[in-house]
């Protein structure tokens, strides 16, 4: 017995406000303006009064990213086409915490840092002196 089927060629007028949605989710909802990982959290230390606190993200490709540190403006960054973002920090003093944000017009984020003097210490090939001979000294061998 031969049967036919009815083949729709036109979604359903139920379906279009999804499909509508899904759309729009591939085309913006890919890059979602945010600070790079290493900006993110509690503990990000920048060099203090000097030019070269550079700060790096992700956003849409093309916009237009305007940063604030503090409610300052600190400068506007345009993002590439893979939507990565960087823009150099102008000098600003110690502070335990400050707020920088970033907004394209559409989102904002924000992140506490801190500024301050930024040390790279290791450890001193020469020295051979033990914390626990602080407490008890080695004799003395004479």
């Amino acid at each position: 017995m031969y049967h036919r089927f009815k083949i729709a060629h036109t979604p359903n007028q139920k379906m279009k406000p999804f499909i509508y949605f899904l759309a729009l989710v591939s085309v913006f909802g890919s890059a979602v303006l945010q600070f790079a990982s290493v900006f993110q959290g509690d503990s990000v230390v920048l060099q203090s009064d000097r030019d070269g606190a550079r700060m790096w993200g992700t956003a849409a490709s093309n916009a237009r990213v305007t940063v604030s540190v503090d409610a300052e403006p600190a400068g506007v960054a345009v993002a590439d086409r893979n939507g990565r973002w960087e823009i150099l920090l102008p000098p600003h003093h110690s502070s335990w915490l400050s707020t920088v944000s970033a907004t394209d017009g559409i989102s904002r984020v924000e992140t506490l840092v801190k500024f301050g003097v930024v040390l790279f210490c290791s450890g001193q090939r020469y020295v051979f002196y033990f914390a626990s001979h602080y407490y008890h000294p080695p004799p003395l061998i004479l």
